[in-house]
């Protein structure tokens, strides 16, 4: 299996463009910045995140939360 880009999308005034990565029938995508002209990272001097979904938020809190997640 391979990620297929979904859709991107290019914010040049901002100097970076966003792409999308899923799998074929899947319902996620893992979502990716690329940065124009940084020519590498070093600890300290970037960001990061990561963004989760879910149709019932307050119940898959609830359950992380009972295994002290």
């Amino acid at each position: 299996m391979a990620f297929k880009e979904t859709r991107r999308k290019d914010f040049p005034e901002h100097k970076f463009t966003i792409v999308y990565l899923a799998f074929e029938g899947d319902d996620y995508e893992l979502e990716l910045t690329y940065n124009y002209g940084h020519p590498g990272y070093e600890i300290g001097d970037g960001y990061g995140h990561i963004a989760i979904s879910s149709n019932d938020l307050e119940g898959w809190h609830a359950e992380h939360v009972a295994k002290r997640l």
